[in-house]
């Protein structure tokens, strides 16, 4: 467009110079012969001159016209493209909802033939009085409102129920596109996807209520099985005390004399009992914990005196191995508030494992604050260590801590398991620090003053 305008201004341009030019004029005033030639010439030229620029700009109009021509079929063609790659089936619609044009999908037919589809409305064909309730409310939202609003809707084919998807758009203000989508796919996925959640929950509850149950019988049957050691330690413990106590009559001479041979063998077997009742013990004492029936009942006690008992009960063991036992409590709290037994039969079985364990050296007991409310009780050797593979498994019940390459592990491997049951009922915390040859550091923390709600101490604690 800018081309013609600019040849158009030039012809007029031309045409106007030549006319108002000084021959024409003169020719015109002089009427002369010579001059009316000169006049016809310059009027020839200027009608030639007209031509040429006539000629020239039709050239320009067509020629731009068959490029915009050019440049609106491939648009056209564009958005033909693009509408044939959209798989959806979609309408054209006037202000009163009549079907003008379609395009069909690849993915389903439309449910009667396009001819009868064309020039009419959704009333006016055999859908379902639902359908065209629910359609010409969208369509009157979208007319009233603009923009677009969608609606699902479900027909029926040869093959079955289809259900769809329509979006209706206002494409100008007198024209709409209806887009039809078939959803029967989608809908079919999320139900079977429901039914599978749903079935998954079942599952879920079902395996749940199980393993509860499950739970409830085993509990039971831990129950039962403490129960039943329980009573077994308790019927082992009267015999086993007459077994030791005897031997033990006949070794201060009390039944009469008896040569070294006999006195060696009584002494073996009350060595024997003596291992024996401790083990009874442990049985009893972890199945009294694991069933609940052992509480802290907090006092006020010295730990110096407690830490020097414990020592005092194990010194004559460790002196029969030739091993050095220190204590080291001169940082130790004065006084704690907590439950003395069960504080007391935590730092004996580790001493005891210490001395069990260590052929040469010494066993070292240390106590000292942590902070203003905790203290720390170590019992350190100079034993054959923990073997790696067992370090992990030290704190279960009927594990041998010991290294098993060196040393043939003895009793049930209830003496840690017990400890540390303890020692939370201590509302403390027990570690292990060892490296194999090297020795094996127990660490004991526990509060100053232990808090048990409800917990009186008795005339017996």
């Amino acid at each position: 467009m800018r081309s013609i305008r600019h040849v158009t201004v030039t012809a007029v341009l031309a045409t106007a110079l030549l006319a108002s030019s000084p021959a024409v004029a003169n020719a015109t005033t002089a009427g002369t012969a010579g001059t009316s030639r000169l006049a016809l010439t310059h009027a020839a030229a200027l009608v030639g001159v007209g031509t040429v620029l006539l000629l020239a700009i039709v050239y320009c109009v067509r020629r731009e016209a068959s490029i915009r021509a050019s440049e609106l079929r491939q648009a056209i063609a564009r958005q033909r493209a693009i509408i044939d790659a959209i798989p959806d089936l979609l309408f054209r619609m006037d202000g009163d909802g009549r079907f003008l044009e379609f395009k069909p999908s690849p993915d389903f037919e439309p449910p009667c033939p396009p001819d009868e589809l064309l020039g009419k409305t959704v009333r006016e064909l055999a859908f379902p009085s639902g359908m065209v309730i629910h359609w010409e409310a969208v369509l009157e939202t979208v007319r009233r409102d603009g923009g677009y609003r969608s609606l699902e809707y479900q027909l029926d084919y040869p093959d079955g129920v289809h259900e769809f998807e329509a979006r209706i758009v206002q494409a100008t203000p007198g024209e709409y596109l209806a887009i039809i989508r078939d959803i029967s796919a989608r809908k079919q996925a999320e139900t079977d996807s429901e039914t599978y959640r749903r079935q998954l929950e079942q599952t879920v509850t079902q395996r749940t209520s199980d393993l509860i149950e499950a739970n409830i019988r085993l509990q039971e049957a831990n129950r039962a099985k403490s129960a039943f050691l329980s009573k077994i330690s308790h019927e082992l413990r009267t015999p086993l005390n007459s077994i030791i106590g005897f031997p033990d009559i006949l070794l201060k001479g009390l039944a009469g004399d008896m040569n070294e041979e006999q006195r060696r063998q009584l002494t073996m077997v009350q060595e024997a009992g003596k291992r024996l009742l401790s083990l009874v013990e442990d049985v009893l004492d972890y199945t009294m914990i694991e069933s609940g029936r052992v509480t802290a009942l907090p006092v006020d006690f010295r730990l110096a005196h407690l830490l020097e008992d414990c020592v005092a009960q194990v010194r004559t063991k460790a002196a029969s191995k030739g091993l050095d036992i220190e204590l080291d409590a001169g940082h130790a709290p004065t006084t704690m508030h907590g439950d003395r037994g069960l504080l007391e039969r935590v730092v004996l079985t580790l001493l005891s494992n210490a001395i069990k364990f260590t052929e040469e050296g010494s066993v070292t007991v240390r106590a000292y604050p942590v902070d203003e409310d905790r203290v720390v009780i170590e019992v350190a050797d100079t034993g054959i260590g923990i073997d790696p593979a067992l370090a992990d498994n030290v704190f279960h019940a009927f594990e041998q801590s010991a290294n098993r390459l060196k040393v043939k592990p003895q009793g049930l491997g209830l003496g840690l398991a017990v400890c540390h049951q303890l020692t939370q009922l201590l509302s403390g915390t027990i570690e292990l620090e060892s490296e194999p040859d090297a020795g094996t550091t127990a660490r004991l923390t526990v509060p100053l003053r232990l808090e048990v709600p409800g917990a009186e101490p008795s005339a017996e604690a």
